[in-house]
């Protein structure tokens, strides 16, 4: 899910939370006594999303951890202690009291307000990341409408409903299961799940791929080479106002690029995504061997074990890596002359690669173009480090080629045009050339 949709379900749980499910509306002082939303609730409910119990304290922590000295001021009723020795999970004080008015002064502030829109885009990333691995929801709509349900009513509401649904990558059928579920925490509230159904048919954004695309991500972190000061503070997040550590600037910018929810910190950041290369040996350096393996996008980790992951690094292809590990940063380096202290452990990916697709007989032609450049060469996918097609010469200046209506973008984020061209013995072939050496002179 890309960060415009997840702004745009974040409105929309807000909405039915909190916002008398009008999109856009929101109520981020909202609190709800113990009880206040249905009989069995021991715990409140606080903020424009509605966190109850334990997910109340996560939220309360969030604050205290951002602005320590404003959380002392407003925090008049003992709440810092509370959130260290009480169960939150039955914690009730009533909205009128000294604690419930403190709580409502904490999560009104603009910290209160950022730390809610920071857990909720969080939580929906992580929600996304189960649904996606777990569940293969791929469908930005019916991921939204997941989301909503394992909000309201955590993972089992997922498992009851995925029994009932005939398509889990299809919003209407996933709206549609909800209709005869007698779950309290889902199929009771006719009216929110109708108001979350249709919002999302209306302001949710199509994604060619919903999981984000791992092109973006590398140019984000690329973007911040030599802008942050290294720090393991919780100015670590502020990735993209000059701070961050290594695991913080691979966590935010999947995130902002893709819209992908990888974790935190290494140790998290090392259980998700899909494992693509384990490190059986000791190397410290990441070989020619291991990136035969890997893709550009791939996170390599380093420590002494695998419960103990101490260093991450992006694999950027043609033996580069780019990360953040001390000073200022992020640096580029050598992937195989580069050596950390401790052993490589292996290497994950978190957004799904994509396969090359075989040409399928169309000649769909958009355009003529003609090489620009002295020597210019058709390879067999985008990229420079992909294999140049053999049987075709190299195109050279005023050269003359169709345009296919198929495109691509390399690591580096550069456009590659899929071109149809004459073989010297009269035949066609099909292959990519970047398209900043070609010169579009008819469109078709």
């Amino acid at each position: 899910m890309n960060q415009e949709n997840k702004i745009v379900l974040r409105k929309i749980l807000y909405a039915v939370e909190s916002g008398g499910q009008v999109y856009g509306n929101y109520n981020y002082s909202c609190y709800v006594d113990a009880g206040g939303n249905t009989d069995n609730e021991t715990a409140i409910t606080i903020g424009a999303g509605q966190w109850y119990g334990v997910e109340a304290q996560r939220l309360l922590l969030s604050i205290q951890s951002d602005d320590p000295g404003l959380f002392a001021r407003l925090d008049t009723a003992g709440i810092a202690g509370d959130l260290k020795t009480e169960d939150w999970n039955h914690y009730g004080p009533a909205e009128e009291s000294a604690k419930g008015q403190a709580i409502i002064k904490l999560i009104s502030t603009n910290v209160g307000i950022h730390c809610q829109d920071a857990l909720m885009d969080k939580q929906i990333g992580e929600y996304a990341t189960l649904l996606g691995s777990k569940y293969g929801v791929a469908d930005v709509r019916a991921m939204m409408e997941w989301v909503n349900i394992i909000h309201q009513g955590g993972e089992p509401a997922v498992i009851r409903l995925m029994s009932k649904c005939t398509d889990c990558n299809n919003v209407d059928a996933v709206y549609q299961c909800m209709g005869d579920d007698t779950g309290n925490q889902v199929g009771a509230y006719r009216s929110r799940q109708s108001a979350v159904y249709k919002m999302i048919k209306k302001y949710a954004a199509e994604e060619v791929n919903s999981m984000g695309k791992i092109d973006d991500v590398i140019a984000l972190v690329k973007s911040r080479q030599g802008k942050n000061q290294y720090t393991q503070s919780s100015k670590r997040e502020q990735v993209f106002t000059g701070y961050s550590d290594c695991s913080s600037l691979m966590w935010k910018c999947f995130e902002k690029a893709a819209g992908v929810y990888i974790g935190t910190w290494t140790g998290e950041q090392i259980d998700k995504g899909e494992l693509v290369y384990q490190n059986t040996g000791s190397s410290h350096v990441l070989t020619k061997a291991m990136q035969s393996k890997i893709l550009p996008g791939d996170l390599a980790f380093w420590g002494p074990s695998r419960g103990d992951s101490r260093h991450v690094e992006m694999y950027l292809g043609n033996n580069q890596i780019i990360g953040h590990g001390s000073g200022v940063g992020p640096t580029i380096k050598t992937a195989d002359q580069y050596s950390h202290t401790y052993k490589v452990l292996e290497v994950r990916r978190y957004i799904p690669a994509e396969t090359k697709p075989a040409y399928d007989g169309r000649e769909v032609e958009v355009a003529i173009g003609r090489c620009k450049k002295t020597t210019w060469y058709v390879r067999d996918w985008a990229g420079k480090e992909h294999d140049k097609i053999k049987s075709v010469p190299a195109l050279k200046k005023g050269m003359l080629m169709y345009i296919m209506d198929y495109d691509q973008h390399d690591s580096l984020g550069q456009k590659w045009y899929f071109v149809k061209l004459q073989h010297p013995d009269k035949q066609w072939v099909f292959g990519f050339v970047l398209a900043s050496g070609i010169e579009v002179i008819k469109k078709l």
